[in-house]
């Protein structure tokens, strides 16, 4: 193996650790949903007490600092390591390894905490991602010296007409322009979501590249911008994504080539995008059923978004160690020497727990006898078993930063936190649908039914301020849900934008 990164915390030997790990029983006593509940506010599921000792210290140490429920900071966790793990590691049941990019949708309303989970759990990325932007720039600025250097010897080589020299410079010259050309910085973490810029950053990082916005539904409604037919094309390749699939992205006489793409995908929303979600083909193509969201309860007290005094350093220091650690894994190599992944296959006791999980739940699906029901949970169990199994492999590699793990097997612990963060979420996702569904103003498709001539007296000229005041005031709109709904009511040919008068944007009613 070959490190392709150092770190000054690099990862240690377990082998003294593993042969004590096997000698010794594994006590679940402290993984149990009662003892969540003790240490949890606001009564959360979200399972604490599966996490290694030192991320559970963490998560109580940021729940108790922020006065919150640990699931938005939980799920952010796993998903900063999933992406610091990249595709050093996969993991396996019965079957094909797979990735353990997880894709992952916070819900709640703003200033709810959203982004302080967020931007705590994935600082130690940004600050790799900036100080690998900086080392670029030092050695673009390098080069460019050298080049500037090169160009007054070709001037004074010119001046004595000395031809052996001026062809040696000519050489260095473009042997400088080729290295700068071939420059590329290092990136881990990207907001942009283009194809191109994906392209690009894929291009750069062989470990993967993470995707994280504040905004993720610019994420779903951006799907076919670049043509009318290109949404369903945009949605298949992202499903290639996410199965690590390979995927050719042709853009603008570009070609973007990946034989195994890793992009984790981190996000937030407000619950009134969440319609957003159900456009399209996106039910019945799975493609929701890939996110894991985290949907807390929204009559939890309100609490302000803003630090009174900073987290305890020693805590801060613990978890970007932590997330150093993970960096610091190695590729193994193939035969050709390429970087290939180490895989993580369930040991006996692991896929046990797995077995059992399971047919726990073709148990109860079985048991349903309404067939709509009996296939949204189809739906949603095919899925959470490859949920489970990058979960399961996410906490191993969780586990071996906090020198709870060898890393060579999925151990039974990491398969019983799977399980139980799998309950956690399937709970979320249900609720996600549930909240789609159940809003007086949306069909079953998720649009706002809007009655356009009734709420707008009949006005066929209608202001953009107006349209977005009324449907904020009738249909209990976000500012963000009506700007975009908006925007979608041009899209679908129910508005059209009819220029500016008297410095206002107005929009005609076609309908």
């Amino acid at each position: 193996m070959t490190n392709s990164e150092t770190t000054p915390n690099a990862m240690p030997s377990f082998d003294e650790f593993f042969e004590e790990y096997n000698e010794q029983e594994v006590n679940l006593e402290a993984y149990t949903v009662e003892e969540d509940k003790k240490q949890n506010p606001f009564n959360s599921s979200f399972p604490v007490n599966v996490f290694p000792e030192t991320v559970r210290n963490i998560l109580l140490h940021y729940v108790e600092y922020r006065k919150e429920i640990p699931d938005m900071l939980g799920s952010a966790i796993l998903g900063a390591v999933s992406a610091a793990v990249g595709k050093t590691y996969k993991a396996k049941t019965d079957r094909s390894p797979v990735i353990l990019a997880l894709w992952q949708c916070l819900i709640d309303e703003s200033g709810q905490g959203k982004s302080s989970a967020m931007n705590f759990a994935y600082k130690p990325i940004h600050k790799r991602n900036m100080r690998a932007y900086n080392e670029y720039l030092k050695e673009k600025e390098k080069l460019e010296e050298e080049q500037m250097k090169n160009k007054f010897d070709m001037l004074a080589a010119s001046k004595t007409r000395d031809s052996n020299e001026m062809e040696q410079l000519k050489n260095e010259n473009f042997e400088l322009e080729k290295r700068l050309q071939k420059l590329k910085r290092r990136t881990y973490i990207i907001d942009d979501i283009t194809f191109e810029t994906l392209g690009k950053a894929m291009d750069s990082n062989e470990r993967g590249i993470c995707l994280f916005t504040d905004e993720l539904v610019t994420w779903f409604a951006g799907f076919g911008s670049y043509n009318k037919n290109g949404g369903a094309k945009e949605e298949a390749a992202w499903l290639k994504i996410y199965d690590g699939a390979p995927v050719n992205i042709e853009r603008q006489n570009k070609s973007y080539y990946n034989p195994t793409p890793f992009v984790p995908i981190k996000g937030a929303m407000v619950p009134n995008s969440l319609h957003e979600l159900a456009r399209g083909n996106r039910k019945n193509s799975g493609f929701i059923y890939r996110m894991l969201f985290c949907f807390p309860p929204g009559d939890r007290p309100f609490v302000p978004d803003r630090e009174k005094e900073p987290l305890q350093r020693e805590f801060v220091e613990a978890y970007e160690n932590l997330i150093e650690r993970l960096y610091a894994l190695e590729f193994d190599k193939d035969e050709e020497g390429n970087p290939e992944s180490h895989v993580l296959a369930f040991d006996k006791r692991a896929m046990e727990i797995y077995y059992e999980w399971d047919d726990k739940k073709v148990d109860f699906i079985n048991s349903l006898r309404d067939p709509q029901k009996s296939s949204f949970y189809k739906s949603v169990h095919s899925r959470m078993k490859m949920h489970y199994i990058r979960l399961a492999g996410v906490m191993e590699c969780l586990r071996a930063a906090c020198h709870e793990s060898s890393l060579e097997y999925v151990t039974y612990p990491s398969s019983y936190a799977a399980a139980q963060l799998c309950e956690y979420y399937e709970e979320q996702i249900l609720k996600v649908f549930n909240f789609i569904n159940s809003s007086p103003y949306k069909d079953q498709s998720g649009h706002f039914r809007v009655n356009w001539r009734k709420v707008f007296g009949g006005k066929n000229q209608l202001e953009a301020r107006e349209i977005k005041q009324t449907l904020k005031r009738e249909y209990k709109m976000s500012e963000r849900s009506a700007a975009n709904y908006l925007t979608n009511a041009r899209k679908t040919g129910v508005l059209r934008y009819g220029g500016r008068i008297d410095r206002k944007s107005v929009y005609i009613l076609n309908q």
